[in-house]
């Protein structure tokens, strides 16, 4: 059986989208808490890519991924994601 990618927390995903404008290697690791193995983030990296091209995104460094590519190819969406999060703490769940 595969093992599967755990999404990292909301808190996290934010954090790290207004920390960064791209992400490399220990970005990402920073944003799945270092659990996330080399070859995960090759894969996405790759996705991040794809979705760069169809976005007409452009990075300055070659080795890192546009973050609103890599978050749109990865199904985060931050509107929703820091709405959710207001609900959360809204209720007294974090």
């Amino acid at each position: 059986m595969p093992k599967v990618l755990r999404p990292p927390k909301i808190e996290m995903i934010l954090t790290v989208y207004g920390k960064y404008t791209e992400l490399g290697n220990p970005e990402i690791k920073e944003l799945f808490e270092n659990n996330i193995s080399s070859s995960t983030i090759g894969r996405l990296k790759r996705l991040a890519r794809q979705q760069m091209i169809e976005d007409g995104a452009q990075v300055f460094d070659q080795n890192s991924v546009d973050i609103d590519s890599a978050y749109k190819a990865w199904g985060f969406d931050v509107d929703k994601l820091q709405k959710r999060l207001a609900k959360i703490q809204k209720l007294n769940l974090v």
